[in-house]
């Protein structure tokens, strides 16, 4: 989920919540395995916290159920499942994403994948904490244009809410901790661990010529950026792309000129089900992507510096391992799907 209001505005909103630490619809009889999704074993160790929010089967189900209720907009017409789609891996198909009233934003939806690995979010790193991030959205006026108190009141006249609470938190109390650990419990639950790519790396499966080719050349030109295996290291970095729109990028958050146009290093993971690409959309496919960064002009100010020489082949043998990165259980686990009839 991402954001466009100030920074001052969520810096204020992120301590107060430290000092913390619609219409109905019908829901689907939950899956059998309600257990939390445990951390893949070739994972490095998680960035998130889960000492101070231990996901359990209620509160998993509670932040599952508020994802993809529209009652978090104020005139329940979307809700963060509009914008993050699971079969596009948690992202969105369009350029810009829009919000209540058909309200354009600035950037495009990021992916929502692992998580608990990120340590700050939106493309400025605006965000600190997990905790926070469904903050920023709902408050947003060009997304959910919701305040936290008239949601919450809504929460607590609905007929069925406040027990969902009561059976995550041990009370009826509908309020912004509980509200926010149980969106983390769910979110925590987004882990993409099993395409193609993963098990090679876990030895139980391999490349074909192409796809090895491919990983290749990603290991040489392109995982001082996007390390493994996570496929990013979330630092922050212009990317050579000429936006479509005045975005400062970093720059907005750390009012520092040198940050202008840099934004965060995204994960590649289900990179082939993400279109459009960067973080205003403007690139229309992955082979849009590949040619951007291997033009002969390519920026050098940006962090390969000048662009890497491929030829079609070579091209086409690292779309081929991107393309490895495509994880379908992730995209059809029914744990991570909508609780609510269509």
């Amino acid at each position: 989920m991402h954001t466009h209001r100030t920074v001052r505005k969520t810096r204020s909103l992120w301590w107060l919540l430290l000092l913390f630490t619609a219409c109905r619809q019908e829901e689907l009889p939950p899956p059998a395995d309600q257990q939390p999704l445990p951390v893949p074993a070739h994972f490095p160790a998680p960035h998130y916290n889960f000492a101070s929010n231990k996901p359990i089967p209620a509160g998993i189900a509670l932040g599952r159920k508020l994802f993809y209720d529209p009652i978090t907009s104020v005139d329940s017409s979307i809700s963060c499942a509009s914008c993050h789609v699971q079969t596009l891996a948690f992202a969105h198909n369009q350029s810009i994403s829009r919000g209540v009233g058909g309200k354009l934003g600035v950037r495009n939806s990021p992916a929502l994948q692992n998580l608990a690995w990120v340590p700050w979010f939106n493309a400025d790193g605006g965000i600190l904490h997990l905790d926070v991030q469904p903050l920023a959205p709902i408050t947003d006026s060009a997304e959910h244009n919701f305040n936290l108190p008239d949601l919450f009141d809504r929460l607590r006249r609905h007929p069925q809410y406040p027990a969902d609470f009561e059976a995550a938190f041990g009370s009826r109390t509908v309020s912004d901790r509980p509200f926010f650990l149980a969106m983390s419990q769910f979110m925590t639950q987004l882990v993409s661990a099993g395409s193609l790519y993963d098990q090679v790396l876990t030895q139980k499966a391999t490349f074909s010529i192409d796809q090895a080719a491919g990983y290749a050349l990603f290991r040489t030109h392109c995982t001082s950026c996007h390390s493994e295996p996570l496929t990013s290291n979330f630092a922050f970095a212009r990317n050579g792309h000429q936006s479509s729109t005045n975005d400062e990028g970093r720059k907005r958050v750390t009012g520092d000129q040198v940050d202008f146009g840099k934004f965060r290093i995204p994960s590649l993971r289900n990179v082939a089900l993400t279109a459009p690409y960067m973080h205003d959309g403007s690139l229309p496919t992955l082979e849009a992507v590949i040619e951007h960064y291997t033009q002969p002009d390519y920026p050098a100010d940006a962090p390969i510096g000048t662009g890497i020489a491929l030829n079609s082949q070579q091209k086409n043998q690292l779309k081929a391992f991107l393309q490895s990165l495509t994880d379908p259980a992730f995209l059809q686990n029914e744990r991570l799907s909508s609780p609510f009839q269509p």
